[in-house]
C-alpha cells in the first residue's frame, strides 16, 4: 500500500526544484547509497538526484515523496519488491535449523502453486486468490529465511557457508521462477479469451496480475542470491530479467484498465532494476553493458 501511495505523489514531487542544498539529517528516510557507486560521474548523478529526493521529502513533512533513481545496494526508498529482513545478532540460529525451515517453506511454496492452480481450474477464483496470498507470503518467508541463514554464517566469518546457502537457494528457485511466469502467462491468456466484462474475465485478470507480481519478486530474490554467491555478471543479468518482468507488468496494465498509480510504480520498479543491473555490471567489469542498463533505466523515467 505504501508503494502505491508513494507513486501517487510522484508527479507532484517531480516538479519540486530545490533552491538550496537539502539537509540529509532532515530526512533520514532517504539514503540513495551513492558512495557505493564506483563510477565517479554516476556517483555525482546519484548525489544530485538524492538531493532532490531529500528536498521533496522535507517538503512532504519528512516522509519520502520520490524514489532513489540511480542508487547503491543499500539505498532507500527504492521501488523494489524485496525488503531485506532484520537479523538479530544475539539470536543466531544454527545453519542446520535454517536449512530445515527453508526446506519446509520451499515445499509450501510449491504446494501453494498446485493448490492455486487447482482452484482456478475449478472456477473457485475466490479460493484461488486466498491460496495465492498464502503463496506470496511464503515466498517472502522463504527468502527471509535464506537471507538470515547467510547473514548468520557471515557473522561467524564463514563466508564459504554463506555462499553455499545462496547457491542452494538459487538452485531451488530457478525453476520456480520459470514455472511462476509460465502460469501467469496462462492466466493472462485465459483473461484475453474470457467473455468481455464477465466475472471470469475480471477474476482471471486479477489472479494473472498478482501471479506476475509474485514472479517479479522471485526474480529479485534470484538476483540477490546470485549477488550473494559473488556472481556479479549473473546477478546483473538476473536484475535485467527482473526489469523485463516489470515491463511486462507495464504492458499488461496498459492493456487492461490501466491504473495510473500502478503504472507509475511498475515504471519506477523497472528503472530501479535496470539501475541495480548497472551496479553489478560495473562490479563484473562490464562497463559497456552497465551503460546500456543505465540507459534503459533512464528511458523509463521522465
Amino acid at each position: 500500500m505504501y508503494r502505491w501511495f508513494l507513486c501517487g505523489i510522484l508527479s507532484a514531487a517531480a516538479t519540486y526544484a530545490p533552491s538550496i542544498v537539502a539537509d540529509e539529517a532532515a530526512c533520514p528516510k532517504v539514503n540513495c547509497d551513492c558512495s557505493a557507486l564506483e563510477v565517479p560521474k554516476w556517483r555525482e548523478s546519484c548525489l544530485a538526484a538524492e538531493q532532490q529526493a531529500i528536498a521533496a521529502c522535507i517538503a512532504n513533512g519528512g516522509e519520502p515523496a520520490r524514489y532513489c533513481s540511480l542508487h547503491g545496494p543499500e539505498a532507500t526508498p527504492v521501488a523494489l519488491s524485496t525488503e531485506l529482513p532484520t537479523v538479530d545478532g544475539d539470536n543466531l540460529k544454527s545453519s542446520r535449523l535454517y536449512k530445515r525451515q527453508a526446506v519446509m517453506l520451499l515445499w509450501s511454496v510449491n504446494d501453494d502453486l498446485v493448490n492455486t492452480r487447482n482452484r482456478e481450474e475449478k472456477g473457485a477464483f475466490g479460493e484461488a486468490l486466498q491460496v495465492h496470498k498464502l503463496l506470496d507470503s511464503n515466498v517472502d518467508r522463504l527468502f527471509a529465511q535464506q537471507y538470515r541463514a547467510a547473514q548468520s554464517e557471515r557473522s561467524r566469518n564463514d563466508t564459504a557457508s554463506a555462499v553455499g546457502i545462496w547457491q542452494d537457494y538459487r538452485k531451488d528457485i530457478t525453476d520456480t521462477l520459470v514455472e511462476f511466469e509460465a502460469y501467469s502467462d496462462v492466466l493472462w491468456d485465459r483473461f484475453k479469451r474470457a467473455e468481455e466484462g464477465s466475472r471470469d474475465q475480471k477474476a482471471y485478470r486479477l489472479l494473472a496480475m498478482r501471479m506476475l507480481r509474485t514472479t517479479s519478486k522471485v526474480a529479485e530474490h534470484l538476483a540477490l542470491a546470485r549477488a550473494g554467491e559473488g556472481q556479479f555478471k549473473e546477478a546483473a543479468s538476473t536484475w535485467q530479467q527482473a526489469a523485463n518482468i516489470a515491463q511486462k507488468l507495464i504492458e499488461r496494465e496498459l492493456g487492461s484498465n490501466a491504473n495510473p498509480q500502478h503504472l507509475a510504480y511498475y515504471q519506477n520498479q523497472a528503472a530501479a532494476r535496470w539501475n541495480r543491473a548497472s551496479y553489478y555490471w560495473v562490479a563484473a567489469k562490464e562497463e559497456q553493458r552497465a551503460e546500456q542498463a543505465l540507459a534503459s533505466a533512464s528511458a523509463l523515467l521522465p
